[in-house]
């Protein structure tokens, strides 16, 4: 079963994901034995598999910048002229691919994929799709690496997809692919077992952009209108039902599907009444549940039944964690410039500190100070978890937590790294130092970056 969050292959039948803690459907395992198709689909302002981090720039934190971080996936972009890059892409085998502005791209040596994208040009996006294929009672990676071209073909590792063009963006399900075209129509890969479905998502038109939750089996169509659709794979839904109007964005929670409309409003979610969202400069799901931030800094929730008032304090019973969680007063965090959900509710905040709420494991990070962006990642063998946190200096401090020891280690300088950027994969974590160099930690610690300076 894989974890929708940070992409990790987790054993059948588990409740919470060994990679990130969070809840993992339960959807029909049966087709599950058939195909699963992961997708980890990196944008250009996006890091890859497993990514689970967040930045805080110098105009969110005076103006509170544009709405919105999905998931706690965060828009990274490297910086360094130098480095000339536009994307780096961690892989889950240990490999790391790279996006030029020239729209070239290069892998490690150590990579599958090496000879094939050698003749990849004008690429403006990259994605890794993973595939595991059930046949003759073992499984097969048939997982290829996805570049999207600025005309809008699409080339892919294993030669399929070579007919699309005129595509603006690329999502991947465990039936096939799915391709949004620049005139707002619908392109559909392979065959649905519910084959009205199918038909129903490859009908709809004048699409303005399609997110697919893997534990509904269903894409939120959002269209040019502001209407909102929801198609189903499985087709227990009425795809030609408006769910929504006035809609600006469009983002999935998990069980459920959230909304932030043209007037800074939000409705969706597992909750009724999203109002306490309202206004929200940025919003993120935590195990289904909303969180977001004020344009003055205060943290923000639904009003649903896990809340109460207290002489003044808003009381929230922070949900979600197996290990950890319990009763928060949210009204004391009102310098917050960044939120995300890794490993528990991490609030980065305007003096450089780090709060974390609902934690698992429960995280100390009093060391921690002159922070502007984390992430964190876990190793290989899902044994110890790592937050890095990057400071305004680029050098580097990490708390990592080892289960079986039940304890907590903090490393200041670490690696006497500096870095502009972080982008992390499933069992570590690729930096972009502010000299335009790449370095790795966990599983591409031994890549040979030599093989990226143009």
């Amino acid at each position: 079963m894989v974890c929708k969050h940070c992409g990790y292959q987790n054993s059948m039948g588990v409740k919470y994901c060994a990679g990130c803690g969070r809840k993992l459907s339960q959807k029909n395992e049966n087709n599950m034995n058939v195909l699963i198709s992961v997708t980890v689909c990196v944008l250009i302002i996006a890091v890859g598999i497993g990514t689970l981090l967040f930045r805080v720039s110098d105009s969110d934190s005076e103006t509170g910048g544009e709405v919105l971080s999905e998931n706690g996936v965060s828009s990274v972009t490297a910086q360094s002229m130098e480095a000339d890059i536009r994307q780096v892409l961690p892989i889950e085998d240990g490999s790391v691919a790279v996006l030029y502005t020239d729209g070239t791209v290069n892998v490690s040596a150590n990579s599958q994929f090496s000879e094939v994208v050698q003749d990849w040009k004008n690429v403006k996006q990259m994605y890794y799709n993973k595939v595991l294929e059930w046949r003759d009672g073992e499984w097969y990676d048939e997982s290829s690496l996805v570049g999207l071209t600025e005309s809008g073909s699409v080339l892919v590792t294993d030669g399929s997809l070579s007919g699309w063009s005129n595509v603006k963006e690329l999502l991947f399900t465990w039936q096939g692919a799915v391709g949004v075209t620049n005139d707002g129509s619908i392109l559909v890969d392979g065959t649905w077992e519910d084959e009205s479905s199918q038909t129903a998502l490859a009908g709809m038109k004048n699409v303005e952009t399609l997110v697919y939750s893997d534990i509904q089996s269903t894409f939120a169509c959002l269209k040019k209108d502001g209407t909102v659709h929801l198609i189903s794979e499985n087709g227990y839904l009425d795809p030609y039902e408006v769910h929504w109007e006035n809609v600006k964005e469009v983002r999935d929670s998990g069980h459920s599907f959230y909304v932030i409309n043209k007037d800074g409003t939000v409705d969706g979610g597992v909750e009724d009444d999203q109002s306490g969202l309202n206004g929200a400069i940025k919003v993120v799901d935590y195990e289904d549940w909303l969180f977001g931030i004020s344009a003055d800094g205060r943290l923000l929730t639904h009003n649903g039944g896990n809340i109460y008032t207290n002489a003044g304090d808003m009381m929230v019973d922070i949900p979600g964690s197996p290990y950890y969680g319990g009763e928060v007063n949210i009204n004391q965090f009102d310098q917050v410039t960044d939120i995300v959900a890794c490993w528990g509710l991490i609030l980065l905040n305007k003096d450089g500190t780090v709060d974390v709420v609902g934690a698992s494991p429960s995280w100390d990070l009093s060391d921690w100070s002159n922070i502007k962006q984390v992430c964190g990642t876990s190793d290989s063998d899902r044994e110890k978890i790592t937050l890095y946190g990057i400071k305004q200096d680029g050098s580097v401090i990490t708390t990592r937590y080892n289960w079986d020891r039940m304890m907590q280690t903090v490393t200041d300088q670490y690696r006497g790294w500096k870095l502009q950027d972080i982008y992390t994969g499933n069992g570590g974590v690729v930096g972009l130092t502010v000299d335009g160099k790449l370095v790795g930690d966990g599983i591409y610690e031994n890549v040979d970056f030599s093989v990226f300076d143009k």
